[in-house]
This record gives C-alpha cells, sequence and structure tokens, in this order.
C-alpha cells in the first residue's frame, strides 16, 4: 500500500514525519513503516512498552486484527502514557531523541 509513496520519497519527494522524535526511527524508510521491527520500536518509544508487549502490538497491526489494535489504542492513548513519554523526553540528554 505504502510502497509507491516510499519509491516516491526515496527519489526526492519531500515528506514530513508526523513527530519530530520518530526521525531516527523512521528516516531510514523515509517517513513510512517498513519494517515490523519499527513498529515495536515505536511502541517502546512512545508508550514505555516492553519487548513483550511491543511484539503483541506488531502482530495484531501485521495480522490486521482490528480488536487487538483497538484494545492496544485504548491502553496507548492514555494521560498516563502521555506523562511517560513527557517525563522520558525531560529524562534524555538534549539532541538524543531528534538526532
Amino acid at each position: 500500500e505504502m510502497i509507491p509513496e516510499f519509491i516516491k520519497r526515496k527519489f526526492g519527494e519531500k515528506y514530513e514525519l508526523i513527530h519530530p522524535d520518530l526521525k531516527d526511527i523512521l528516516d531510514e524508510t523515509y517517513g513510512i513503516i517498513v519494517f515490523q521491527e519499527q513498529i515495536m520500536l515505536i511502541a517502546r518509544k512512545f508508550a514505555g512498552y516492553t519487548l513483550g508487549q511491543a511484539d503483541i502490538l506488531r502482530r495484531a497491526i501485521s495480522k490486521k486484527k482490528q480488536e487487538l489494535i483497538i484494545a492496544e489504542r485504548e491502553k496507548i492513548d492514555t494521560p498516563e502514557k502521555r506523562q511517560w513519554y513527557m517525563r522520558y523526553c525531560e529524562m534524555m540528554p538534549k539532541g538524543i531523541i531528534s538526532k
């Protein structure tokens, strides 16, 4: 689905990441999630997931299991997770997150 967009970006089409902190994860694939591992890295970085939790999310997305995806989204999109990410950003030395 995203292959045509990936090719356009690879050959120079400009793109903007939806969040600057995705740069270290998605920059080499031009802002597009290409590899399943990228899903796991994003879940760990933005929601504080363990590797096991991130793998459950990855499997749900790769198998297009709507019920699991919705359940995981409800776990991620909470004020607590948003607070966790803000604390994560504050703890990181300046420049490491958005290389």
